[in-house]
């Protein structure tokens, strides 16, 4: 899918009064328990939130004792955000033009689930800005789709992971692949509340890599926590209640094993500014 800012804002516009309700798995609280855990760990400062969203991690920073500020590109997202923090300072932005802020404004930097919906060739802008307004040696907390979780998934983005990664680019190359896999066309999702995943743009990310890519942006990866777990492929988790109360008891615990690199939808990852 092309990548469409216009579109990708309209998108959380129009979701964002929902966008908090709970649908037939609730990954983001599971991602704020895990957020939870990371803030107990750093010292009290001043945390910049980058894309904001409705304001969920904020009020929870917020109340941990942290000087708060965010931003959103989504006029939506930010009126809700607006609702539950009225004392905390939001403003309508993107994260690759930060002028309002100096550099070294903040003490840690968070931006959860943003840098998805950035494509690669634009992605680098953003890094620099973000990189620009947090100290050294401040936190630097985000969130990603994860890419191998794709080879786990056995259905559409299995194919496009090995047409990204292994070199397939034929069309027998192509069909072929296609023949070992039951359901090459699925999932089909047009349901704007379950997934942004083929309505909007996004991209996802490859755990094995991600260091690297911090690395060129001055920030030294620390680790990662991965979450949304799925204890079976999605196609069969999503279908039956009890695989989904199973994935659900999976979550926090394996949140730092190897397995949820290959069996959990998105992670966190954890870095420091150099």
């Amino acid at each position: 899918m092309t990548y469409d800012k216009v579109n990708t804002i309209a998108y959380y516009n129009e979701t964002a009064e929902t966008y908090d309700n709970d649908g037939i798995y609730p990954a983001n609280r599971f991602r704020l328990e895990l957020i939870a855990e990371i803030l107990n760990k750093l010292p009290k400062g001043k945390i910049f939130d980058a894309g904001c969203g409705t304001g969920l991690f904020l009020k929870m920073a917020h109340k941990a004792g942290f000087e708060c500020m965010g931003c959103d590109f989504s006029e939506g997202m930010l009126k809700k955000a607006k609702n539950i923090l009225p004392d905390i300072l939001l403003i309508q932005s993107s994260i690759d033009d930060l002028f309002m802020f100096e550099d070294k404004s903040f003490d840690h930097v968070f931006c959860l689930g943003v840098f998805p919906y950035i494509p690669e060739e634009k992605e680098g802008k953003a890094y620099k800005e973000l990189r620009r307004v947090i100290k050294p040696g401040g936190y630097f907390v985000t969130a990603h789709q994860n890419e191998l979780f794709d080879m786990f998934s056995f259905n559409k983005y299995t194919l496009k992971f090995f047409e990204r990664n292994f070199f397939v680019s034929t069309e027998y190359e192509k069909t072929e692949l296609a023949k070992l896999i039951t359901n090459p066309h699925k999932p089909v999702n047009k349901d704007n509340k379950n997934s942004a995943r083929d309505i909007v743009f996004t991209k996802p990310e490859n755990p094995l890599l991600y260091p690297g890519k911090l690395a060129k942006h001055c920030f030294e990866h620390k680790e990662f926590l991965y979450y949304n777990f799925h204890k079976l492929p999605p196609l069969i988790r999503n279908a039956d209640k009890r695989l989904i109360e199973a994935s659900k008891s999976m979550e926090i615990t394996f949140a730092k094993r190897w397995q949820g690199m290959f069996m959990a939808s998105t992670f966190v990852s954890v870095a420091v500014a150099i």
